[in-house]
């Protein structure tokens, strides 16, 4: 293989992630389109790059709400990654998650929680066997889509525990982390139309500022 192929792949690659970091959701595709071709023609389908590469475009479909794309191709990647790494690899639990994140879209909110809990299970078995190599923001993701799929089951107090915790862990600034606030939002206004409170009203407000708090505070320093 010529020495200069891996890196060019990486390069492409740093660009899908660095455009899905920023929110630039089709340029994202569009890189981790052409890392996924690349990696699979030269490392093979089983390779961890190319299940990388695999999660990444997923959940760059996921972003642009494509989740009945996203899933099959997700789907795939957990086959082809347990077969070559072993269920209990972080790159086969990162496509896991990014398929649960595409049911949840499909309103397939029971499935995707399973498939989130058996997740964080093998994360937290990981880490007290001492194989954990500092998945944790892997695992506040994780509870990050449960609580995601609990509130799609409308089972509210349970998703506000979780969402409410582990939202403020994600890295700040980054496209992701914007679109949990945003969920968080239409959570609390969702159960507040099933449930009315003025205390649910408060708490979608509160979040709702936080962007803008979040601004303010880079600009400060």
């Amino acid at each position: 293989m010529d020495r200069t192929i891996r890196p060019r792949l990486n390069s492409v690659s740093n660009l899908g992630e660095l455009n899905g970091l920023l929110g630039r959701d089709a340029e994202a595709e569009a890189y981790h389109r052409q890392a996924l071709a690349a990696r699979t023609r030269v490392l093979g389908a089983l390779h961890a790059r190319t299940l990388q590469s695999q999660k990444c475009l997923a959940v760059s479909l996921v972003s642009q709400r494509r989740f009945a794309e996203a899933e099959p191709l997700a789907a795939a990647g957990v086959q082809n990654g347990t077969q070559a790494l072993g269920e209990r690899d972080l790159d086969v639990l990162s496509l896991q998650d990014a398929r649960a994140l595409a049911l949840i879209g499909l309103q397939r909110a029971g499935e995707a929680e399973k498939l989130l809990r058996s997740t964080l299970n093998v994360l937290e078995d990981r880490k007290a066997k001492g194989e954990d190599s500092g998945e944790e923001g892997l695992a506040n993701l994780v509870r990050v889509h449960l609580g995601m799929a609990l509130a799609g089951q409308h089972r509210w107090p349970e998703a506000e525990s979780l969402l409410v915790t582990c939202v403020p862990q994600l890295p700040q600034r980054e496209a992701e982390t914007r679109r949990a606030i945003r969920f968080v939002v239409d959570f609390y206004d969702a159960w507040n139309r099933a449930e009315p409170d003025p205390t649910r009203m408060a708490r979608a407000e509160e979040w709702r500022r936080r962007p803008e708090s979040a601004q303010a505070a880079s600009a400060s320093r």
